[in-house]
Formats: structure tokens, sequence, C-alpha cells
């Protein structure tokens, strides 16, 4: 490899590993602020509650989650859709939650 090329690979390494840094630090920051914008952790935009929606958050706290739906009794269907989204017949979950549903307790 001649002293150029070795140069140009150099360079391009050096320019990448800037550009990865750069989104690293400005993911980190983007978490950060998120954390601390949504701190509640019965507010359905908590980073924890968000994770645990999509299936990441196995550590869930249910306890916060179960004070966030105590929030919801005497709201409005239109209410709750503005609070946290979208929502869900009782026809469009699974089995297993449909279960629940109906045993007692």
């Amino acid at each position: 490899m001649n002293p150029a090329n070795r140069k140009t690979w150099f360079r391009r390494i050096a320019f990448a590993a800037f550009f990865t840094g750069v989104v690293a630090i400005l993911s980190l920051l983007v978490f950060c602020a998120w954390l601390g914008t949504y701190p509640d952790d019965v507010d359905p935009k908590n980073i924890y509650y968000v994770l645990w929606k999509h299936g990441l958050n196995n550590n869930m706290n249910l306890d916060s989650a179960l004070a966030a739906m105590s929030r919801v009794e005497g709201l409005t269907k239109d209410q709750v859709k503005a609070r946290f989204g979208y929502i869900r017949t009782l026809g469009e979950v699974t089995p297993y939650y449909q279960a629940c549903y109906f045993s007692p307790g």
C-alpha cells in the first residue's frame, strides 16, 4: 500500500469514527432529555412504560402501571385515547388478556 492510499484510508476511518461518536453523543442527549421530560412512573410517555409496551422491559413495576390505569376510571373513550394513544377493544386483544378480564379479582 503506498503512502497516499494509507493517508486516504486513515482519513476515512477518522471521519467515520468522528461521526459515529457524534451520533452516540446525540443519542445519549436525547435519551437523557426524555428521562428528564417524563420522569413520572405513571406517565404513558415514560421511557420504562414505552419499552414495556413494546416488550423490551420485562422488569416493569406493575404497581406503577396499575396506578396509571386507576387514573383512567371515569374518563371518556376520547380522553383515554388522548392520554394513552391507541386503544384496543376486548375482541382485538389476545385470549390471555380476555381470560384475565373475565376472571374474578
